[in-house]
């Protein structure tokens, strides 16, 4: 008998095939188990959280609420809009059928608005200067004449020319500018310019002024106005008259146009002018040149 082992023996120690596949399948049943046991495993079990996406950025729970407060605020800007329309718009249907009362209920108490103030074309004041001249009939003579409203002749220059020159609106400046400073001086300063008269000895309008307490500006733009004025109503005259002119007189005067609810009865033209009126005073000796000029302009030769 053959003492060497077969290496087929089975009952050799030495691995034989069926070894190897006990093995394999062992080895793939631990796999199985691992992943049933990691599919089944509890929630409370300590987990990694995933990181987000690169370049990925958390919505902002404050958008929201700002899109729907802009949306909020842009709806009631239009709806205030649309009634303030609808409340300054002329009667119609669409006014009518969104209540004229409602509307004045929301409108007036803080949001009241006059038409006047939004109009375009309507003449808010209205300007007067007017003359007059103490002329020389002969050497023993002198008369008065009739006031001449030297803006109304203006006007009426200005309805047919589209491109005025600036001496068809001097008229109106000087009066606007001499209103204003008429309507400061107060009832003493103006009792004092309406009683006052220069001569040849100076101008004694600015003392008077001064003994009422007017502010000594006011009183200087007084005195420059009433210089430009008598120069003007000087020339002016000697343009209008034939005769020659001694002294001068001027006034200036304002009106207003009438409530927007009132204009359908009573018009601008309607209207007296609030007149200021100023002393005497002696004309003033200008130059041939200045004087050509105005009878150009005045007499349209």
């Amino acid at each position: 008998m053959n003492d060497e082992t077969d290496p087929r023996d089975p009952r050799d120690p030495a691995e034989t095939p069926g070894d190897a596949v006990d093995t394999d399948r062992s080895v793939a049943e631990h796999e199985v188990r691992v992943r049933t046991e990691s599919a089944t495993a509890p929630d409370d079990a300590p987990q990694t959280e995933a990181a987000p996406p690169v370049g990925h950025t958390p919505p902002d729970a404050s958008q929201g609420w700002r899109a729907v407060l802009i949306l909020a605020l842009a709806t009631v800007a239009v709806i205030h809009s649309v009634v303030i329309a609808l409340f300054l718009a002329p009667d119609g249907p669409v006014r009518d059928a969104a209540g004229p009362t409602r509307l004045a209920f929301y409108v007036n108490p803080y949001f009241q608005q006059s038409w006047d103030v939004l109009e375009p074309s309507a003449q808010r004041v209205d300007e007067s200067l007017q003359i007059r001249a103490r002329v020389q009939v002969d050497e023993e003579t002198v008369e008065e004449t009739g006031w001449i409203d030297v803006t109304a002749a203006d006007l009426r220059t200005l309805r047919r020319n589209a491109a005025p020159d600036r001496m068809s609106t001097a008229a109106r400046r000087l009066a606007t500018n001499l209103n204003g400073v008429m309507f400061e001086l107060g009832i003493g300063g103006r009792a004092v310019v309406g009683a006052s008269t220069t001569d040849g000895e100076g101008n004694r309008v600015a003392a008077g002024l001064a003994d009422e307490g007017v502010d000594p500006q006011l009183v200087a733009r007084f005195t420059r106005l009433d210089t430009m004025l008598t120069r003007f109503a000087s020339l002016y005259a000697r343009a209008s008259l034939d005769d020659p002119v001694v002294e001068v007189q001027y006034r200036v005067g304002r009106r207003v146009v009438p409530p927007r609810e009132d204009r359908d009865d009573v018009r601008v033209g309607d209207l007296e002018f609030g007149l200021f009126t100023v002393g005497w005073r002696p004309a003033v000796t200008t130059q041939e040149r200045e004087q050509r000029a105005f009878d150009t302009w005045v007499k349209g030769d």
